[in-house]
């Protein structure tokens, strides 16, 4: 996975740290992977979409369908449209140790400060927190 590496939920700190990454990506001229995690424990909070069936496969589908709607919502925002080659991947995991191992091939890995969690007064997330200490290349955090 060269190139840019950013992970996303449903967050407004995610959306900008896609926007952010989107952009970096074209002037760079690098290919982009756009990942989500899908914690079993937590998905309900990440995305607001969630499927009826509960099975793993059913979230993991909601969440790939998720994040294309939103790489294309945040690509068209901000006219890049089709500028940047984008890959979008969904795991099922924990969201710091899935990233941290992108992030072994990766040139850059982006998070937003804080994701979907309910602890809006942190200034850093636990997601966020754990890549930055533990991540195998650079990291871009993000602020909304």
């Amino acid at each position: 996975m060269s190139g840019i590496v950013v992970g996303v939920d449903d967050s407004k700190d995610a959306r900008a740290a896609l926007e952010w990454s989107l952009r970096h990506a074209a002037a760079l001229g690098v290919p982009l992977t756009v990942l989500t995690v899908v914690d079993p424990s937590t998905f309900t909070a990440l995305w607001s979409d969630r499927p009826a069936d509960n099975t793993p496969t059913a979230q993991k589908a909601a969440a790939q369908s998720a994040v294309e709607d939103l790489v294309a919502e945040v690509g068209a925002r901000c006219g890049l449209g089709t500028a940047v080659p984008v890959a979008v991947q969904v795991l099922w995991g924990h969201p710091v140790s899935e990233l941290v191992d992108a992030s072994a091939d990766a040139d850059l890995l982006v998070v937003g400060s804080r994701g979907a969690g309910g602890f809006s007064r942190l200034l850093l997330g636990s997601v966020s927190s754990g890549v930055v200490h533990h991540a195998h290349c650079p990291v871009t955090v993000v602020r909304q």
